[in-house]
Formats: C-alpha cells, sequence, structure tokens
C-alpha cells in the first residue's frame, strides 16, 4: 500500500505525493534535493493504485508516448522524454506514470478563467501547441525564403531544402517537427548563411592570395629572364658586327675595293662611297636576320609564358603585371625591328565560364566550405 505525505515543492509550496515517489520527483525537478517524507507524522494510508495487466509489448512511437503523458499527466512529452520511451512499450511506460498521475494531473490542470465558459490552458513547452497546418504553413514559408536567396549556389539549396522543407520524394516534412522539434526561422536561416560565407572566406581566401602571390612572382622572373637575354643577345652581337665590320673595311681597302660597288653590296651604308637611301649590305642584312630570329624566338617564349599566367591569375593580374614587359626591339640603326611581347585578351576573369583557373579553384574551394558550414549548423535543429 503506497503512502501518501505532505512535502514542499521547488516553490514552497505544500503538496501531496506518493512517498515512494519522492526521488523521482526530485530528478525532474518538481521538489528540491534533499526532500525526505516527513518524520514523526502518521502517513495517510492510500488504496494501491490499479495498474492495467496484460499491457502492450510493442514499441509506443512519438504519438504513443504522447498519449499516455497526455492522460496522466495533462501535458504532452518533453523532447528528452520522447527520445528515451519512443522505442519501450505500454507495459514499461505506464507503470512509471500512474504513481505521479494525480500530482501531474494536478499541476497541469487548465486555470479557468473569470470569463465563463472560457479555459487558459497552461504554458506550453517549445514546440507544443502547434497544429500540423501551423506546421505546413511555417514549412512552405521557410521553402519560399530559402528559394529567394539568389546568394545561395543549387547544393546549398537543395541541402537545405532536403533538411527542413522536402522528403526525397518531394513530400513536405511536417513529421521532423513535431515533438519539440522547431523550425528555423528566416533570420537563423539568414545568420547561418552569412556565417558560413564569412568564415568560409577567412579559412580560404589567405591560401589562395598567397598562392597567386607566389605563381605570380614566378611568372615575373621568367618574364625578367626573357628581357635579359634580350639585352644580352644585343650587345654580343653589336659586338661581333663591330669587329666583322671593321674586318670587311680592311679586306676590301687591301684589294683596292673600298670605294667600289663592292663595297656597297657587302656593307652597305658603311662604305666609303654613297650608297642608295636605305640600301643595306650583306653583312647588315646577316645582322638584321640574326636579330629577327633571336627576337621571334623570345617574343614566342614571352606568348607561352603571358598566356600561361592570364589562364592561371586572370586577366586583370596580367595586365598590370606583366603587360609592362612591352617589347624587344634590335638596335636604333635597324629599324623594324620590334617584337611586342604579349598583349593581355582580356577574357580570363574572377567568374563566369573564362574564369581563371585559380578564380575557379577559390571558388570551388569556397563552396565545399561554406557547404560543410551549413551542414554544421543544421545539426543544432
Amino acid at each position: 500500500m503506497a503512502n501518501k505525505v505532505k512535502v514542499k515543492d521547488k516553490n514552497g509550496n505544500i503538496i501531496t505525493v506518493y512517498e515512494d515517489s519522492i526521488p523521482a520527483l526530485i530528478a525532474e525537478g518538481t521538489l528540491p534535493a534533499g526532500t525526505v517524507a516527513p518524520t514523526g507524522t502518521t502517513p495517510t494510508p492510500t488504496p494501491t493504485s490499479t495498474i492495467p495487466t496484460n499491457l502492450n509489448t510493442t514499441p509506443l512511437g512519438l504519438s504513443g508516448v504522447n498519449a499516455l503523458f497526455t492522460q496522466y499527466y495533462g501535458r504532452n512529452a518533453t523532447q528528452e522524454e520522447l527520445d528515451y520511451w519512443k522505442n519501450k512499450s505500454d507495459a514499461e511506460l505506464r507503470p512509471k506514470l500512474i504513481p505521479n498521475s494525480e500530482v501531474e494531473l494536478a499541476r497541469n490542470k487548465p486555470i479557468t478563467t473569470s470569463t465563463p465558459g472560457t479555459v487558459t490552458p497552461p504554458p506550453t513547452r517549445e514546440g507544443e501547441g502547434t497544429t500540423d497546418a501551423d506546421t505546413l504553413k511555417q514549412i512552405k514559408e521557410l521553402e519560399d525564403y530559402i528559394n529567394s536567396r539568389t546568394d545561395l549556389t543549387e547544393t546549398e539549396r537543395q541541402f537545405l531544402i532536403s533538411t527542413f522543407v522536402r522528403d526525397e520524394k518531394g513530400n513536405y516534412i511536417t513529421d521532423k517537427f513535431t515533438s519539440g522539434r522547431t523550425i528555423p526561422t528566416n533570420a537563423e536561416i539568414a545568420q547561418w548563411i552569412s556565417d558560413a560565407a564569412k568564415n568560409a572566406e577567412t579559412d580560404i581566401s589567405p591560401y589562395y592570395t598567397r598562392i597567386s602571390g607566389e605563381e605570380l612572382a614566378d611568372y615575373k622572373r621568367a618574364m625578367a629572364n626573357i628581357r635579359a637575354k634580350s639585352e644580352t643577345f644585343l650587345k654580343s652581337q653589336e659586338s661581333t658586327y663591330k669587329q666583322k665590320l671593321a674586318e670587311t673595311k680592311q679586306s676590301l681597302a687591301a684589294r683596292g675595293l673600298a670605294f667600289s660597288g663592292v663595297a656597297i653590296r657587302n656593307i652597305g651604308q658603311q662604305a666609303a662611297v654613297r650608297a642608295p637611301t636605305g640600301y643595306e649590305g650583306r653583312l647588315q642584312e646577316a645582322r638584321r636576320l640574326g636579330y629577327e630570329e633571336e627576337l621571334q624566338g623570345l617574343g614566342q617564349q614571352a606568348v607561352g609564358i603571358s598566356t600561361a599566367a592570364e589562364r592561371r591569375l586572370g586577366s586583370a593580374a596580367v595586365t598590370g603585371a606583366l603587360g609592362e614587359v612591352g617589347s624587344l626591339a634590335g638596335p636604333a640603326d635597324l629599324t623594324g625591328l620590334t617584337t611586342t611581347l604579349y598583349t593581355p585578351g582580356g577574357q580570363y576573369t574572377g567568374v563566369g565560364s573564362m574564369a581563371s583557373t585559380i578564380a575557379q579553384e577559390r571558388a570551388e574551394a569556397l563552396a565545399l566550405e561554406r557547404q560543410r558550414r551549413l551542414e554544421r549548423y543544421s545539426l543544432t535543429f
């Protein structure tokens, strides 16, 4: 036979409970820690609670747990209670609820207001008191909001929709937000998106900034080497040309041909007699050909380097850094020997189908990191 005793609850109110239920009431917070049955008084005997026999032993599920809590406690189960009891049976839960039923029903009993015929229900816990129609309305509004966000990638959009709005068959997942689970608000979704983008940028961008700087420095060094080769060749050829010119003049003079047409044919404007305007002798032609071949080869190297740089780093980076390379030229007395090293095409940008490869890699890395962070934030719901 269970005994009823009077004790003070956590608010100081005197309530009547079953003596053997005191530990459970302390655990759930109804009674303060250290509460014991009063001594020196005679407990009021009460009839032993009648617990039905032959109770069902199959798992109750969420609705079954809520039904029993409503019957014996006058409220829905909390999320923790649902998680614990949903896979247990009627035979396990009902005997635990019946001994405390009178106390819980009294505590959760609706309060009658001063207006006849109306009842003010007890305060609801988070997630309670929402009908399926309300839930569906909120989910649809959330779907509209997610679809309105133009800053989401399609992958991010589909993730949020599949997590909070629709299942794999396209049905609204109203059952996911019952029994205490809440639907994230537009403000919460917006904060997730903002935080994911900001934190991904903080984590990812410094790496690609460093890589871009290092590769740009490599390309600049390569172009500087081409300019250095051109200058070295120019000095070498000028020295060789002057030596050959002196030797040719000496040979012509020794043969008495310094003032002849032979001299004009061999050294052009450098002959002792006036040559036709613009006429180049064989020595000058060979000199020009050597410059043309060298400058053409260096120009092709520059185009290869700069094209790779523009594709990798983007047109803006090449225009600002490698575009200053300009052109290579031969000696001032040889006209028409200017070679433009590279002219950026301007088609490689940070976005779009012609994005530079580093910009593309960075965008993909940012998208993956944003997605990872959105998934982590969603675990809080």
